[in-house]
């Protein structure tokens, strides 16, 4: 089944597509390379289900935003209402509001940081402020003025991994409309020279835009070529990341909040 997720009903973001897969048990085998990304699941019980995804090459992710969110809209049909994916040590909650399906995660923490002396010549610009989160192969977060043109940020070579092993989210905020905030992401050093539509980076903007300005919810627009919309709300020690989940002929998810 295929299906795109983050995907726009009133803009023009494509989002990101991937092909799931639902099989017996947990696979252990590595697909063939593929065209975009492959997800399989598996149910483990009542309202659960197991989640491994893959590249087009081949690589596992840690982490996939937009299969676990297809996986999850998919999961939901059967359900008939919320439940949880599984995938490695993480479990997520999932549920559902008029047309956008969302993904519960732990919060990961913000730090700022000294701007990188690498910065322009690597995206042709120079942020206003750095921060970071997660470990040191986790993410740094580059902050542009308001309603800068994130289409114009060079995107980076693997050289990149020269400087940081962190992926890269830049961001601005788009002063025309309460908390809504534009991002791109690029991990050249880790093969993905720029993603489509990215989840787990709304996960961690979701924490940064909370720490920078007091945002409790954010409508992102990722300005990867194909394009993404994205939503984000802080409950507690979650982040709420949500999107819209187009299925095989038919679009399927929930709405602008929860």
């Amino acid at each position: 089944m295929k299906f795109t997720a983050f995907a726009s009903d009133l803009g023009d973001a494509q989002g990101n597509p991937c092909l799931v897969e639902r099989v017996q048990a947990r696979p252990g085998d590595t697909p063939q390379p593929a065209e975009t990304t492959l997800c399989r699941t598996w149910s483990l019980g009542q309202h659960r289900a197991g989640v491994r995804c893959w590249t087009g090459k081949g690589e596992e992710i840690q982490c996939c935003g937009h299969g676990l969110l297809s996986c999850a809209a998919w999961w939901m049909t059967l359900w008939g209402g919320e439940g949880t994916l599984v995938m490695g040590r993480s479990e997520i909650p999932c549920r559902q509001t008029d047309d956008l399906t969302w993904l519960g995660f732990a919060r990961i923490s913000c730090r700022y940081s000294g701007l990188p002396d690498w910065a322009h010549s690597h995206f042709g610009a120079t942020p206003v402020a750095a921060a970071l989160a997660g470990p040191d192969d986790g993410y740094m977060i580059l902050r542009w003025p308001d309603n800068f043109q994130l289409t114009q940020l060079r995107v980076p070579l693997a050289s990149l991994g020269d400087h940081t092993r962190r992926a890269v989210i830049a961001t601005c905020r788009h002063s025309d409309s309460p908390a809504a905030v534009g991002l791109r992401y690029f991990a050249p050093q880790y093969g993905t020279p720029e993603d489509t539509a990215t989840g787990s980076a709304m996960r961690v903007l979701a924490d940064f835009w909370a720490m920078a300005l007091g945002f409790d919810a954010l409508h992102g627009r990722q300005d990867s070529p194909r394009g993404g919309e994205l939503f984000s709300r802080i409950e507690g020690d979650i982040a709420w990341v949500g999107g819209r989940v187009k299925g095989p002929g038919e679009a399927s998810g929930g709405a602008t909040g929860i």
